[in-house]
């Protein structure tokens, strides 16, 4: 469960552990055993941890339509089509050029291949899925 909770991600894997380590030496237990509540009591701690210090500061700062071209990315369960991201932002594909880049140059999306983007760091969908109002609240929309 731990393993993946940390999909692979270097500092979830030390946030996890932290965090689960945290939890059981807190229970007090005196056969110092970790038991499954301290596993997702970890989890659970690790991962609004990672949220806070990697996810939304990734995000930090970005422009309205960085927001929206993510937003529009999150709507897919695997990679995104460049052309249908800017179909679903309304506008042309050619003018998401430099905010494509821009959060390729950030390391929030990478290429995948020829027209298609997907997220570099893990939970970044879940996160902006979960979020979403209050991300877009950021720049005055309402949903």
């Amino acid at each position: 469960m731990a393993a993946a909770a940390t999909a692979g991600y270097a500092y979830l894997i030390q946030l996890v552990g932290y965090h689960i380590w945290r939890a059981a030496h807190l229970a007090a237990r005196q056969d110092g055993r970790i038991a499954m509540e301290d596993v997702q009591n970890g989890i659970a701690a690790a991962r609004r941890e990672f949220e806070r210090a990697v996810l939304e500061t990734a995000i930090a700062g970005l422009s309205k339509t960085a927001m929206e071209y993510l937003l529009a990315m999150a709507q897919d369960a695997h990679a995104s089509s460049t052309a249908e991201i800017a179909r679903r932002i309304g506008v042309p594909s050619s003018s998401l050029t430099a905010t494509r880049s821009l959060l390729i140059t950030r390391q929030i999306i990478e290429s995948t291949g020829r027209g298609y983007v997907g997220f570099s760091t893990p939970f970044m969908r879940d996160y902006l899925l979960a979020n979403r109002s209050a991300l877009l609240s950021r720049y005055g929309v309402e949903e």
